[in-house]
């Protein structure tokens, strides 16, 4: 092993001595250099070869390229290429031909050449890196689509692309992607060469009119229909690409045509149609209104179907529209065409708990809260278990300044209806309502109940309590709030933390108190909680309120109560405290 690295060091000595002589790096840098390399080259001759050695190396090599760059750059000196920053490419190129010969299934390794080539603007290497590339991951289309991008728009190769996209069906022919771009990129080449023409002046013969008329992305079309049958929502996805061209009109009323013909009572069909008068506006005459023309569509698909999704499908794009009115004016009219057209589905009651948040939210949104409070409780007799409708209608209620008893009887209507472990964020909402109204007995009567509640209401609602009579009233109330609550086990880690820190905080620290705390907390969580052992610990640790003694006692607890990944965090961290404190 050794005979072979120090042939391939030596193959190097040429190119570091012109380095040095050059300039670009010192006698003592070289040295370094070939250090490096060597140990790289070491690396790569072990039996076991491992894909990280490669890597390291190809990082190494890539930015010792980088750096001569950068000091060419900066003293000007332009010669000496072949002999430097080749040989440093062929390393480059020759490692991951290696590392790819060794590990192929290694995709990130195969984009990494890939990206590495584009820098080099190696068009040649590219493609056959990508041939490569895909004669292993052939089930993979987003690296068909990424291989023809490339060919089309980067190395200008229409016919490259069109193979690699044909090759990439044959191995998923139900890959949807592949098959849009496809289409997609017949239609480009189409406008491509009808601008091309048009420059030229060209006339047209009958083979320039297949090619111009974009007759072969309509080929693509119908094997697309045969690969992938009966699909209504792949054969819509046709139509936004179809409308991005001025000379596939005709292909697009053919795709209307089998939609309305065949797919009639499919809302998705419905859909596309509607949305089609809102891409083209070039060719409506001076009576035709393209959104009237798209509403039109929508009322024909609801008295053909009437069903949930269309009146769905139908309020999302109203409420898309209205999202990209820019102007006051059209933002006004579409928000009152939104408007009627939740109520007309509310009335034919297809309006889900989703779209009663959005319609509750459009509201909101656009001052009428009122109104918007109004719909939420309309939501809510359709919807009564929907978590989300009752957190806006607390919110709302509050933000309108209703009084604590009516929006506490609004909590207790929810707590009815939706799970209990749902319920912590309302019962938050109301208390922090509370306290803004300055409903002292409000407050501690939900306080009290909401902590014999689900767990996931009563340990949240505990450590609000712990903290609303600190602030209320002083730590001596709070100390015999804390000495009530730990009768209702089981407490949080974050309750004894903030209790500790309260006591802390104070001017002169009741240790015995603290201590009790956390042995208390230990006596709950001390087999997992390795941070509050080592919170003890630092705390006895400190010079003026612990008692460094107890240290090593509460250590040897700790060791004892936790176990595994547990025990070997705790001992890892304390080991780092001890180290730190040394320094």
């Amino acid at each position: 092993m050794a005979e072979y690295v120090e042939q391939s060091t030596e193959e190097m000595l040429p190119e570091l001595e012109q380095m040095c002589r050059v300039g670009l790096f010192t006698k003592k840098e070289t040295s370094k250099i070939l250090e490096k390399r060597k140990g790289h080259e070491y690396k790569l001759r072990r039996k076991q070869k491992q894909k990280e050695d490669f890597l390291q190396y190809i990082q190494y090599e890539t930015n010792l390229l980088a750096l001569v760059r950068k000091r060419r750059d900066r003293t000007g000196y332009t010669h000496k290429k072949i002999e430097i920053d080749n040989n440093i490419t062929s390393r480059i190129h020759r490692l991951f031909k290696l590392a790819l010969y060794r590990f192929p299934e290694d995709l990130k390794l195969w984009l990494s050449y890939i990206a590495f080539a584009k820098q080099l603007k190696a068009l040649d290497l590219i493609s056959r890196q990508y041939s490569k590339m895909l004669a292993v991951h052939d089930k993979k289309p987003d690296l068909w689509l990424s291989a023809a991008k490339w060919e089309f728009e980067d190395n200008n190769n229409s016919d490259n692309a069109r193979k690699l996209l044909q090759r990439g069906l044959r191995f998923n022919p139900e890959a949807r992607k592949l098959w849009l771009e496809y289409y997609r990129m017949e239609l480009l080449y189409a406008e491509k060469t009808r601008k091309r023409r048009e420059l030229l002046e060209l006339g047209e013969d009958e083979n320039s009119d297949t090619v111009l008329s974009g007759q072969v992305a309509f080929v693509v079309f119908d094997q697309a229909r045969q690969a992938i049958p009966d699909d209504v929502s792949f054969l819509v996805q046709f139509l936004p690409i179809c409308q991005l061209f001025d000379f596939t009109k005709d292909h697009e009323a053919d795709i209307c045509k089998e939609l309305k013909e065949k797919y009639s009572e499919e809302p998705l069909a419905w859909d596309a149609l509607a949305k089609r008068h809102l891409g083209r506006k070039e060719d409506l005459t001076v009576t035709d209104n393209p959104e009237k023309l798209f509403h039109d569509v929508y009322m024909d698909a609801i008295s053909t179907l009437n069903s949930g999704k269309i009146w769905e499908l139908y309020i999302l794009a109203c409420l898309d529209l209205f999202q990209k009115a820019s102007k006051k004016s059209l933002r006004l009219k579409r928000l009152k065409r939104s408007l009627l057209v939740l109520q007309k589905a509310r009335d034919a009651g297809h309006v889900t708990a989703p779209l009663y948040a959005r319609w509750v939210d459009l509201l909101s949104l656009t001052g009428l809260p009122e109104e918007a409070l109004d719909v939420c409780c309309a939501g809510l007799e359709a919807h009564p278990g929907e978590t989300t409708l009752w957190e806006r209608r607390l919110s709302m209620m509050v933000s309108l300044r209703h009084d604590a008893t009516t929006v506490q009887e609004a909590l207790n209507d929810a707590q009815k209806h939706i799970p209990k472990q749902e319920s912590w964020p309302l019962v938050q909402m109301v208390l922090e309502h509370n306290i803004s109204c300055n409903a002292a007995n409000e407050t501690v009567k939900l306080l009290e109940i909401s902590m014999i509640d689900h767990a996931a209401v009563s340990q949240p609602a505990k450590e609000f309590f712990l903290e609303y009579e600190y602030l209320q009233h002083g730590i001596a109330h709070t100390r015999t709030v804390y000495n009530r609550l730990c009768k209702y086990k089981p407490l949080s880690q974050q309750l004894y933390r903030a209790y500790i820190s309260m006591e802390l905080a104070q001017p002169k620290p009741k240790m015995k108190l603290v201590r009790a705390a956390y042995e208390e907390a230990l006596r709950e969580h001390g087999d997992q909680a390795p941070d509050l052992w080592l919170d003890y610990i630092r705390l006895e640790s400190s010079g003026l309120k612990g008692k460094m003694e107890k240290v090593g006692q509460i250590h040897f607890r700790a060791v004892k109560a936790l176990q595994g990944a547990h025990n070997q965090e705790f001992l890892r961290r304390y080991t780092l405290l001890q180290t730190s404190e040394a320094s």
